[in-house]
């Protein structure tokens, strides 16, 4: 067997799981919680299988390799054989809904419910199918809140085009549940950089928001204010990301990823109340 030991496994767990990353081998034994001498003496197997490559000294997944993906197929199966009974129950029944719906190509796991939340509030999927038809959402209301993104795979094909932040994100941090190989395709290329034309209307979106502020600032609704103005930094923030090339994912990777960059617009986040809302908004919009 290629992959035969548990240490070995924790090596190609974390490989798949950061698809998009390049390691020292030094940060793959870290982040496998594995020790220098086992990935040095495993790297000679997963080169000579073309499981990775090496470049200046880094270690990156083989994308392109059929075992690769079948193994990330079930690093993601025992992910989400770890959700409570209901949350497999749910994912199964929105993935029986969408497939009768229409030719299904990819239906994959995304939001909180892939990084394992315990509780997520919401249950959010994105459904790629050849031609997006009508789901029956009536079958789906007794299940909570179910947030199903739904695109064709040319639509898919113009966000990578376009550097589509959303579908960046997807592409990032996800569970994959069933793909006829078109999702694989995605992921053997690399992610491409934050494009221009979708940062613009990053800003055209913020802009609206900006006008919304404006408006509860007249009416003077101070809990509105509150939560608006909270929308509005983290858009703020998700435009920065972008122009430092970098892809956001929730909204605490964003307040993480921001606080580097902008300390200031990070601690404003949490700083904004009930009392404070009408002097700060005020200033900053």
């Amino acid at each position: 067997m290629i992959i035969a030991s548990k240490s070995e496994n924790k090596v190609m767990g974390t490989l798949v799981k950061h698809w998009y990353k390049s390691f020292s081998a030094y940060e793959l034994a870290r982040e496998a919680k594995v020790t220098n001498p086992l990935v040095y003496s495993l790297m000679p197997k997963l080169k000579n299988n073309e499981l990775i490559y090496g470049r200046n000294r880094l270690i990156t997944i083989n994308k392109s390799s059929l075992f690769v993906y079948r193994y990330k197929l079930l690093y993601d199966a025992d992910k989400m054989l770890q959700l409570s009974s209901e949350q497999k129950k749910i994912i199964e029944d929105v993935f029986a809904a969408v497939k009768d719906s229409y030719n299904m190509a990819s239906f994959i796991v995304i939001g909180s419910l892939a990084k394992l939340a315990s509780e997520p509030k919401d249950f959010d999927f994105l459904a790629i199918g050849e031609k997006r038809k009508e789901i029956n959402y009536q079958r789906l209301l007794r299940l909570g809140s179910i947030n199903i993104i739904e695109k064709t795979e040319e639509e898919i094909r113009n966000d990578f085009l376009n550097a589509d932040d959303f579908l960046m994100s997807c592409l990032l941090s996800h569970l994959v549940y069933y793909d006829n190989g078109f999702f694989w395709h995605l992921l053997q290329r690399e992610l491409p950089l934050p494009s221009p034309a979708v940062i613009n209307q990053r800003k055209e979106q913020l802009f609206k928001l900006e006008k919304r502020l404006k408006l509860l600032l007249k009416d003077k609704d101070k809990e509105s204010l509150v939560n608006e103005f909270k929308k509005f930094l983290i858009k703020k923030a998700r435009i920065i990301l972008l122009e430092n090339e970098v892809y956001p994912l929730s909204k605490n990777d964003v307040l993480i990823a921001i606080k580097k960059i902008d300390p200031e617009m990070y601690k404003l986040y949490y700083k904004i109340n009930n009392k404070n809302s009408l002097d700060l908004v005020a200033k900053y919009v």
